[in-house]
């Protein structure tokens, strides 16, 4: 399992996508949580309208043979899809981003499989990333002040300005802490 959270912009997530899904000619599928109707394969160009209706987005690679999306949903992995969580803001609060994929796993033989290829995509995907990211970021704990810097978070220049305009930086579902960014 390998696993990137950051912070970035809705519309540089969308760009990101929009330029990796181009570039590496992979596919997108939109998801929203705790929705029965099924995951959508998106269409090219990707709208704003459409990371407005999804909490994340599956990528994965073209050349692989799609079952229905819904079967992907269920089991991502074994198709080799990684899983880009889409940056969301609420009353003044930008919360995080993540890109993740889990590319080995246990068959029913108790046999470790592995694929490489959606790992090396992931590898890929990740770097392209990492050249938009600046880091450190420093976590204060609201109750006691304390603030830890960390370096594998990362954050884009979008937020910057967000966070310079009076923009705040957090992790849903984390209400304890809050992201600063360096002065």
């Amino acid at each position: 399992m390998a696993n990137k959270e950051f912070f970035m912009m809705p519309d540089e997530a969308k760009d990101f996508i929009q330029i990796t899904l181009e570039r590496r000619l992979l596919i997108a599928i939109g998801r929203k949580y705790f929705d029965d109707k099924p995951a959508q394969i998106m269409n090219m160009p990707l709208t704003q309208s459409d990371f407005q209706r999804y909490d994340e987005i599956w990528i994965g690679d073209k050349k692989i043979e799609l079952p229905h999306p819904q079967m992907i949903i269920r089991q991502p992995l074994i198709y080799g899809f990684m899983v880009f969580v889409l940056p969301k803001i609420y009353n003044q609060i930008l919360y995080s981003s993540a890109l993740g994929i889990k590319y080995s796993w246990v068959d029913e033989n108790n046999q470790t499989i592995v694929n490489q290829h959606a790992k090396n995509l992931f590898l890929r995907v990740q770097s392209d990333l990492a050249k938009l990211l600046f880091s450190p970021i420093a976590v204060k704990n609201v109750y006691s002040d304390n603030i830890l810097i960390v370096k594998n978070i990362g954050y884009t220049i979008g937020v910057k300005e967000w966070v310079t305009n009076g923009g705040e930086l957090m992790q849903e579902g984390v209400k304890n802490n809050r992201f600063l960014l360096p002065t």
